[in-house]
């Protein structure tokens, strides 16, 4: 791999094994990705664990999986099972966000060679790591803090009367 200013400088600029230019010091920025976006459905108080995210159209990274730990005992903390445990009203969750680069794509790395990335999950900044064993230029965990949890409004109950001609309208419920 080449630097980007091999052409301009007609010098032997090369990238390190942290993808740094070896003369210059910049990343080799047509493959890097310094920034990733994720969605999932945020937990709610009696619906199941799942373990499936999204991510923007045409970006290029994948959620492999998502996992869920109840995190409400920090001494104690709790890995959930998908479709078998059930988030609980009250406790807090932190959800964690495997993600893999694409082929050709490669996540920022800093000095040391680890990952140097910002993150938001569902529009919220969070925390971005390397994953034990894995190459942190292709593979990073996203992890954020829901919770407390409140139980979700599955339907709501109201009585609206009908017009009629003349009256003043009712805004209240």
């Amino acid at each position: 791999i080449r630097c980007g200013l091999v052409i301009k400088a007609k010098e032997s600029h090369t990238f390190n094994e942290n993808r740094k230019c070896t003369v210059c010091g910049i990343s080799n920025p047509s493959n890097e990705i310094t920034s990733i976006v994720t969605y999932i459905t945020p937990p709610y108080a009696g619906r199941y664990s799942h373990s499936t995210g999204d991510v923007p159209a045409d970006v290029p990274y994948e959620v492999d999986k998502v996992e869920w730990t109840d995190v409400t005992d920090a001494s104690n903390p709790v890995n959930l099972t998908e479709g078998t445990d059930v988030f609980v009203k009250g406790h807090t969750y932190l959800a964690i966000v495997y993600v893999q680069a694409l082929e050709g794509y490669e996540f920022s790395l800093n000095e040391s060679g680890s990952t140097d990335l910002t993150g938001k999950l569902n529009g919220e900044f969070a925390t971005v790591e390397d994953v034990y064993s894995k190459d942190p230029a292709s593979y990073v965990c996203m992890q954020y803090e829901f919770g407390p949890l409140k139980t979700a409004i599955s339907s709501v109950n109201a009585t609206v009367e009908w017009p009629t001609a003349g009256n003043i309208p009712n805004y209240e419920a």
